[in-house]
């Protein structure tokens, strides 16, 4: 991993990744450490033996750590909801708050509709609909109050380009093939850019007219 830069266009904001031990999201955490964000990576798995796919979310803040970025390792099921508001609470205690919310852990059964458990079903319901849409109502305040929050992604999980190793079942944090996802962080991290250019130039023509005008009304002859 090459060096974080510090002045990147996150400089400054604080990103949280769900389902970032591997794939998907191991790789937006680590892209926006890249770009200057403190990023709260999170996932179910924190050590090696506790999947069989390797990746862990301790593994990807080591990467970002020795990179020269910031980050931390919350583990949350996002199923339980005392899991999903402690995660979000651990990124306010260690960072002060959230500007980034990229929604990417899922669950997936492969499993035929009329054999389909309910259990499961409102399971996938709640990782991948209702935990995105709770995450969201509890970043949301803080994001206003702070005045620059700036994404709330999500990230569709296609069953069909899952890679699936064994079993019926993926869940969260999976290993996958999505071409066009590179493109999707990196459109994101360019829509901030341009915002943030525009921002500046907002500034630049705001200190400009403010030199005018006071050297304007600093000339004889000039009324105010």
């Amino acid at each position: 991993m090459a060096k974080v830069d510090k002045n990147g266009v996150l400089r400054g904001q604080v990103a949280v990744v769900t389902g970032a031990s591997r794939g998907i999201g191991e790789a937006i955490a680590r892209r926006f450490a890249m770009e200057g964000a403190k990023v709260v990576v999170s996932a179910r798995t924190v050590e090696a033996e506790e999947h069989y796919l390797p990746g862990t979310i301790k593994e990807t803040v080591e990467h970002i750590n020795k990179a020269g970025g910031e980050a931390i390792a919350v583990r949350a099921d996002l199923a339980k909801a005392e899991d999903r508001k402690h995660l979000i609470q651990a990124a306010q205690q260690a960072f002060g708050g959230v500007d980034i919310l990229v929604n990417n852990a899922a669950i997936t059964y492969f499993i035929p509709v009329e054999d389909f458990p309910e259990k499961r079903f409102r399971l996938m319901m709640d990782v991948q609909v209702w935990a995105p849409f709770e995450l969201s109502q509890l970043v949301i305040p803080g994001m206003k109050e702070r005045g620059h929050g700036d994404a709330d992604h999500d990230i569709a999980h296609g069953a069909g380009q899952l890679i699936r190793d064994k079993g019926e079942q993926n869940r969260g944090e999976t290993d996958c093939h999505y071409p066009h996802i590179g493109d999707d962080v990196a459109d994101t991290l360019e829509k901030l850019q341009r915002r943030e250019e525009a921002s500046r130039s907002e500034k630049e023509r705001h200190e400009d007219n403010r030199s005018y005008n006071e050297w304007s009304c600093c000339q004889p002859g000039k009324r105010l």
